[in-house]
């Protein structure tokens, strides 16, 4: 019998089933549970299928360059929102897929286009933005208070309605052929979508293996990753470095930690959730995060004891930095054994 494949929702219910109460997202003042989660997430499937949204055509009835599921655009910065958007699009068997929001309207509504936009989530400040781009298009609209004081586009839906939405009948069964899609930020030419099946990205870049059972993530949730404490995917979820660095973390029972990326990138503000949050894995983006982060950790003394590791992908990290996050666990440890009286 050959080895089953993964979903990625199938992955997160038999994580949420064994560690229901454990906290699976944290961002600001929110924390939500692996187990509220899944209820909340079974809702906005049943909203999206309510509306006609999911699947069209199956995998095996496609080219590998076609979709035959439908498109829903995150139009959001970091929140616990977007985990949840992304898992509730996912359950409906729709393709929830990332929108730079610093797109330029001709750029997005070039990617809309394409891509062929059912749905649109949103922060409340990018409305004007979603308006404009989304002008002439038959869109299901859902909107996320971000204290902005923006109002909500009209026929708009607020997500916390939306998560409230009654499941009253049976789901659709997500499929290992299901998408998981991505899409470039505009810096290599026009932005275009990536595509992969779930099952492959969930072994290439979500901690999944060719022969994982419900056994090993069961273990994984109650005595791997997932015991060993919180991730932080430090740069915004509408990157791919940042959801393969969550999505690894939440498939293995870990806690997510988040910070509000909608500013500019501050060291003080991530070093300070780490610190409070006592995260044990951090991941950044190249020198333009380990930059910062070095000369903010010169600048004033961090309690980081239960960091482990920091990886770094996306951009290149000099060597001079390197060596300088390097130098700052080496005088915490030294720190702490002559606290201890060790040599």
């Amino acid at each position: 019998m050959p080895p089953r494949e993964w979903s990625l929702v199938g992955v997160h219910d038999v994580v949420a089933a064994e560690v229901p109460d454990r906290e699976m997202v944290v961002c600001g003042d929110t924390r939500r549970t692996f187990g509220e989660v899944a209820r909340r997430t079974k809702s906005i499937a049943a909203f999206f299928g309510a509306r006609g949204l999911g699947l069209r055509r199956e995998r095996s009835e496609l080219e590998p360059w076609e979709g035959g599921q439908d498109p829903i655009a995150l139009v959001m910065h970091n929140g616990v929102e977007y985990i949840e958007a992304m898992l509730g699009a996912y359950r409906a068997r729709a393709v929830p897929f990332n929108v730079n929001q610093h797109y330029r309207p001709a750029e997005m509504r070039a990617l809309f286009t394409d891509v062929g936009v059912r749905a649109v989530i949103y922060h409340r400040r990018y409305g004007p933005l979603v308006e404009a781009v989304g002008e002439g298009l038959d869109l299901v609209l859902v909107d996320v208070d971000d204290g902005s004081g923006v109002p909500p586009l009209s026929g708009s839906t607020s997500f916390e309605d939306v998560v409230r939405t009654p499941v009253d009948g049976p789901l659709p069964v997500p499929s290992p052929d299901d998408l998981y899609m991505v899409c470039t930020g505009g810096t290599t030419g026009r932005p275009k979508a990536v595509l992969w099946r779930q099952a492959d990205i969930y072994v290439s870049g979500m901690a999944g293996t060719d022969d994982t059972t419900e056994e090993s993530i069961i273990h994984a949730a109650n005595a791997g990753a997932g015991a060993g404490g919180p991730w932080y995917p430090v740069p915004p979820l509408m990157h791919a470095a940042a959801q393969w660095t969550a999505y690894s973390g939440l498939h293995q029972g870990a806690t997510v930690v988040l910070h509000d990326d909608s500013g500019p990138f501050d060291a003080e503000t991530v070093l300070a959730l780490a610190e409070r949050e006592r995260v044990v894995l951090m991941s950044i983006v190249g020198d333009a995060y380990a930059g910062p982060l070095v000369e903010e950790l010169a600048r004033r003394p961090y309690d980081l004891s239960s960091l482990v590791t920091i990886g770094t992908g996306g951009a290149a990290t000099g060597e001079q930095h390197i060596r300088a996050l390097l130098r700052s666990e080496e005088r915490r440890v030294g720190k702490e054994c002559r606290s201890r009286g060790s040599p």
